[in-house]
């Protein structure tokens, strides 16, 4: 099973995260920066099984990230265990 990992360190903005999306999932630079276009390429784009970390998250960008971190779950409800999603947070914040 293939792993991604997206570093919430390096990851400030949606910006940054969807250049990293872009990088991960080796996706095109026209590649739509949006929930809808997300749900499309976890759905339907991507190599199948995979597992998604979101890793050293704190507080305040699971509240920055949530519309992203909710279509990563129910991406992984979808698939059926194809797609297998943690969101763990840093080691200075617990949640």
């Amino acid at each position: 099973m293939h792993c991604v990992e997206f570093d919430f360190r390096e990851i400030d903005n949606l910006t940054d995260f969807y250049q990293k999306a872009i990088s991960v999932f080796e996706l095109p630079k026209w590649f739509g920066q949006n929930l809808d276009a997300l749900w499309d390429v976890l759905t339907g784009e991507i190599a199948l099984p995979i597992v998604v970390i979101f890793s050293h998250i704190n507080q305040h960008q699971l509240t920055k990230f949530a519309e992203v971190i909710t279509v990563f779950r129910e991406a992984e409800q979808t698939l059926g265990g194809q797609l297998i999603f943690h969101c763990r947070a840093s080691q200075s914040d617990p949640v």
